[in-house]
This record gives C-alpha cells, sequence and structure tokens, in this order.
C-alpha cells in the first residue's frame, strides 16, 4: 500500500475551503438545521431581540462530539441561545446564552444526543 503524505499548507486551503459561508439571518427566530456545522458561522442581525433554538435530536440529529456551530449577534437585537423541548444547554457560570453586543458570539458543541455544551 502506497501512503501520499499532503503538504501542511495544501491541507489547511482545503479545510479552510470545506468550510461555507455564514448563514444570515434577519429575523427574530431561528431554529438551527443540518449544515449550520459547516459553516463559518450563523450570524443573526435584527435590530429587535431574537432567539436562536437548538433542536432536539428527534428533529435534527447532528453529529455527538464533532459539531460546533459558531452563533454571532450581528445587529443590536441581543441573540440568546435557547434549548429546544428536551433539550439540555450547559454552560461555565460566567457564559450566558444571551450575547448582548454587536458582534459578540458564542459557540454550541453537540456533547451528548440532547446535550449541548455553550462557550
Amino acid at each position: 500500500m502506497t501512503q501520499t503524505l499532503i503538504p501542511k499548507e495544501q491541507l489547511d486551503q482545503a479545510l479552510l475551503v470545506a468550510r461555507g459561508p455564514v448563514n444570515a439571518q434577519t429575523g427574530t427566530t431561528y431554529t438551527l438545521v443540518i449544515g449550520d456545522e459547516y459553516l463559518d458561522g450563523v450570524r443573526q442581525t435584527n435590530a429587535a431581540a431574537n432567539t436562536i433554538t437548538i433542536p432536539p435530536n428527534a428533529d435534527v440529529a447532528f453529529p455527538v462530539g464533532s459539531t460546533k456551530i459558531f452563533i454571532i449577534q450581528g445587529g443590536a437585537g441581543s441573540t440568546t441561545i435557547a434549548a429546544g423541548a428536551g433539550v439540555t444547554l450547559s454552560a461555565p457560570a460566567s457564559v450566558t446564552a444571551a450575547i448582548g453586543e454587536i458582534n459578540g458570539s458564542r459557540v454550541i458543541q453537540k456533547v451528548g444526543v440532547n446535550e449541548w455544551l455553550l462557550v
């Protein structure tokens, strides 16, 4: 069996290309969908308070462990990350689900079937 090694520079470039553009959202509610985990982020730009909801695994089966979603508040309205029915969202005491500032961000990672970590 022959192994072909890829130079680090080419691998780094391939990984950058593998991600998609930012998913720009303008409404006051958005529920994450398959594909959001492959993007450069979900950016909420509404001027009013808005919510991004993490759906239960029965509705959207993101892979456990490898799913990380970058969420950005791009508008004046505070963006809150909410757990859908049956979903547990855990975070350190210093991290809130409400982002509360323009260009503020959070990352969520799926750590169990219906368990997510907010950082």
